[in-house]
């Protein structure tokens, strides 16, 4: 099959590193997959087209340019009637069961890398890491507050207009770095005692969940924040969203055991597992 998947970064920016890029390379295998930026699709008429992102993301507007069969990849947000007309592959069960009021048809595909995020030998030199991905910084303060005075370290997606979060971490004395490329992030999660991902209520970040459970190091969650916790609650330590009891559960998680989360990841969301759910939907699209 002939499939066009839609990017919103030039490929050369893509890293290929997380769950979904390893489940494409693994259907790279049985399809001729080409990869686009912008309405090129048109000039040679793909059997299939794949797009990723939400309602309000281009690649989502311009998928709908496309006549024939349509897959979604929902990176989270606001479900909307248009979703419709895709073929719709969600990060979380929540959504899924929610896309129901919206007669969206689609199913839960998804799952990290593990031939990249993986366990390493490296010495804990971190009490706690946080990868700035996007949503985390929303809670910045409350990250700020229980991790002061601890050997913290974070890094990653942080926005032009949230430079502020550079600042309340440097105050806090909290090590800061930039975005780095995903192939070295491991090494960052397997240097540190413990991985702490804090999102608002409704936005995901469940991509650091499942990359700190493949590295065999504990992940701590917010008991608010649904769609992390949907993943977590499989080995992980899911706690309330408070600034003592954050910074007991980091404090005790140089002695708790990951196994049973990195089984959990190894057993059901490798980018095999993602593979074969994205193969399932071709089938049904």
């Amino acid at each position: 099959m002939k499939i066009c998947f839609l990017l919103e970064l030039e490929k050369g920016l893509w890293q290929w590193s997380d769950g979904l890029r390893g489940a494409m390379r693994i259907l790279e295998e049985d399809h001729a997959i080409c990869y686009h930026t912008d309405g090129e699709l048109h000039s040679h008429q793909p059997d299939l087209l794949m797009c990723w992102g939400g309602v309000l993301a281009k690649t989502f507007t311009e998928g709908l340019k496309f006549n024939g069969k349509r897959i979604l990849f929902f990176a989270g947000g606001d479900l909307k009637p248009e979703m419709q007309q895709y073929f719709v592959l969600f990060e979380n069960e929540y959504h899924r069961i929610k896309s129901q009021e919206f007669r969206i048809e689609g199913l839960v595909a998804f799952g990290t890398n593990t031939e990249v995020f993986k366990p390493i030998k490296q010495p804990k030199i971190f009490d706690v890491f946080y990868p700035g991905a996007f949503g985390l910084w929303k809670r910045k303060d409350l990250f700020t507050r229980a991790c002061k005075g601890l050997r913290a370290f974070t890094c990653g997606n942080i926005q032009q207009h949230e430079m502020q979060c550079w600042d309340i971490c440097v105050d806090n004395g909290i090590g800061v770095a930039p975005d780095i490329m995903q192939d070295v992030l491991p090494y960052f999660y397997n240097m540190s005692k413990c991985t702490l991902v804090l999102p608002v209520a409704y936005i995901g970040c469940q991509r650091t969940v499942l990359e700190s459970m493949a590295c065999k190091v504990p992940v701590i969650v917010p008991s608010d924040a649904p769609l992390v916790v949907e993943y977590a609650v499989h080995g992980g330590m899911v706690v309330s969203p408070e600034e003592g009891v954050i910074r007991e559960a980091v404090l005790s998680a140089d002695s708790y055991d990951p196994t049973e989360a990195y089984e959990y990841v190894m057993d059901n969301l490798t980018e095999k597992h993602y593979a074969e759910k994205i193969k399932e939907a071709i089938e049904i699209a």
